[in-house]
């Protein structure tokens, strides 16, 4: 899987690649702009499912996460980061929701962050066809915004392909592309 994701004081690029179906590894870069400082990071990522429910017509994971390298805050130099965290995530053909919550360390930042999200299906598509949700985004990033932020988007799906867009209340474009290869 390959991503981009586009936000005026966060960008994201990374490469994952699945082992097994609860085991995956990549690698990010990262580049912030925090209240303070900016920073870049290139990390080795890890992701494991812990557990997985299939029900009739629904699907919920639970996940952990974690990564490890190198962080850039162009004040103290190069030095060692690591970030974890658990994302729990449920839905159906017409109804999607995700908790995340992240924390990262270095030398010079301790941070943490949730996302929640929540979102539905306008029209239910079969195998094949262009999948859309509308989705509300809460995010709390305190070393990026002093309070939280809200962004309305749209997510579509189209075979192996996801992209998303939508602004936050304050104006900030989000973007996002996922191809699964």
């Amino acid at each position: 899987m390959v991503e981009v994701k586009l936000r005026p004081r966060h960008t994201v690029l990374s490469a994952n690649h699945t082992w097994t179906r609860k085991f995956a590894t990549g690698v990010s870069y990262h580049r912030y702009q925090f209240q303070r400082v900016s920073q870049k990071k290139g990390y080795l990522n890890l992701n494991f499912l812990v557990h997985r429910e299939n029900g009739r017509s629904s699907q919920a994971n639970f996940y952990l996460l974690g990564a490890v390298g190198g962080v850039d805050d162009a004040v103290n130099g190069v030095q060692f980061g690591y970030e974890g965290g658990v994302q729990v995530d449920y839905e159906t053909r017409s109804f999607y929701t995700l908790f995340k919550a992240r924390f990262e360390a270095s030398e010079t930042l301790n941070a943490f962050s949730t996302i929640y999200r929540i979102g539905f299906a306008p029209y239910l598509a079969d195998s094949g066809d262009l999948h859309t949700f509308a989705i509300l985004q809460l995010n709390y990033e305190p070393q990026v915004f002093s309070t939280g932020e809200v962004i309305p988007m749209l997510r579509f799906f189209y075979k192996t392909v996801l992209w998303e867009v939508g602004a936050s209340l304050r104006g900030a474009v989000f973007f996002q592309f996922m191809l699964y290869l």
